[in-house]
């Protein structure tokens, strides 16, 4: 496991592996995250030279319960 900077970590892995694709969830970032901070997904696809793939968190999918669910459903 990578403690420290994220974004260097997932660069360093990256490169050492060979990694030609990085997806990365991101959360609803409020005005003072956009503003003040930069993401560790907006560090990374900055800085990657893979492919980059962002796609929003949903935290209800994330929830043990609705997974549970959904397998029931078959979805």
């Amino acid at each position: 496991m990578a403690y420290g900077e994220p974004a260097r970590e997932m660069m360093a892995l990256q490169c050492a592996r060979l990694v030609h694709l990085i997806v990365i969830g991101k959360r609803q970032a409020t005005f003072i995250d956009d503003v003040l901070q930069r993401s560790t997904g907006q560090n990374v696809l900055n800085s990657a030279s893979a492919d980059v793939l962002v796609s929003p968190l949903d935290p209800a999918a994330l929830s043990p319960s609705n997974a549970d669910a959904q397998a029931v459903k078959g979805t």
